[in-house]
C-alpha cells in the first residue's frame, strides 16, 4: 500500500521517488576519466536524471569534474547565480571539448527565478543537459520546487546537474547520485558520492586530484558571430574575451 500523501510537497516528493525507483536502470556517462571518481559514483553520472553538487563554496572542483561530461551532450544549458559574481570563460570550455555555439547561457535575478528557469529549460525539450547554481528558497518551497525540477527533467530525457551550498545537503531528495565535495590533502579533491537505493542509500568517498582529468582534443569550431566577455575559469588576471554564436535550435 501506498504511503499516506498529506500533503502536495509530500506528493511531489513521493511521485519523484518512485519514478526515481521504478525506472530501469539508466545508463552513465564517465565522471572525469578518472577511475576512482568511477568506482564511487557506479560508473559515472546517471543520464536523464538529476546529479546534486554540494560544496562550501566556489571553486573546490565541482565544474572542472563536470567538464569531460558535459562535453558528451550536443547543447548545455548554464544557469548561472548572479550572486556568484561568476562569468563562463569560454576558452576553457572549449579546451574542455565543449562546442561554444551549443552553450545557453542565463542568468536570472532571483533564486525563484533560477527555478523556473530551470523548469522551463528541461520542458523545452531543446536541451540535453542542465547545470544550475540554486540557493535557498523559503522552506515551504524548497520540498515542492526541487522534486518538480526533477520531474520536469525525467519527463524530457535531460540530464540536470544541481549545484547546491552544503548547508543544503540536509534537505531530503530523490536525485540518484549526490555529492559532497571538499578540498583534500596536497591540492587534492574529496569526494563523497552517495547513491540512492531501492531499500538503502550508499555512501562512498574518494580524494583525487582533478588535474589529472583528461581533457578532450580541442576541435576547430564554427566560426563566432556575437562578441562577449567570459571568465569562469580565468587563466590570468586580465579578463579574456571570446566570440559566440547565439543558440541554434
Amino acid at each position: 500500500m501506498s504511503p499516506v500523501v498529506t500533503s502536495l510537497s509530500d506528493f511531489l516528493s513521493h511521485t519523484a521517488r518512485s519514478w526515481s525507483e521504478s525506472a530501469t536502470p539508466r545508463s552513465t556517462l564517465q565522471t572525469s576519466h578518472l577511475p576512482l571518481i568511477d568506482e564511487v559514483t557506479g560508473g559515472g553520472f546517471p543520464t536523464q536524471a538529476t546529479t546534486e553538487l554540494f560544496t562550501n563554496q566556489m571553486g573546490y572542483g565541482e565544474i572542472k569534474l563536470l567538464l569531460p561530461t558535459l562535453a558528451e551532450f550536443d547543447h548545455v544549458t548554464w544557469i548561472l547565480n548572479p550572486a556568484n559574481d561568476i562569468e563562463p570563460h569560454g576558452p576553457a570550455l572549449s579546451d574542455a571539448g565543449l562546442d561554444l555555439n551549443r552553450q545557453l547561457f542565463v542568468v536570472p535575478p532571483t533564486a525563484d527565478d533560477a527555478f523556473w528557469a530551470v523548469e522551463q529549460a528541461a520542458l523545452s525539450g531543446e536541451t540535453r543537459a542542465i547545470v544550475v547554481w540554486l540557493h535557498y528558497l523559503q522552506k515551504t518551497r524548497e520540498h515542492v520546487v526541487l522534486p518538480r525540477l526533477m520531474m520536469a527533467a525525467q519527463s524530457t530525457g535531460t540530464t540536470l546537474f544541481v549545484l547546491r551550498p552544503m548547508s543544503a545537503i540536509c534537505l531530503p531528495s530523490s536525485a540518484p547520485l549526490r555529492l559532497q565535495i571538499t578540498p583534500g590533502h596536497m591540492g587534492k579533491t574529496v569526494i563523497r558520492a552517495i547513491q540512492r537505493g531501492t531499500f538503502f542509500d550508499t555512501t562512498r568517498s574518494v580524494e583525487v586530484s582533478l588535474s589529472d582529468l583528461e581533457v578532450q582534443p580541442h576541435t576547430p569550431q564554427a566560426p563566432m558571430t556575437q562578441q562577449l566577455s567570459l571568465d569562469l575559469f580565468p587563466l590570468s588576471t586580465q579578463t579574456p574575451t571570446v566570440t559566440l554564436h547565439a543558440h541554434q535550435a
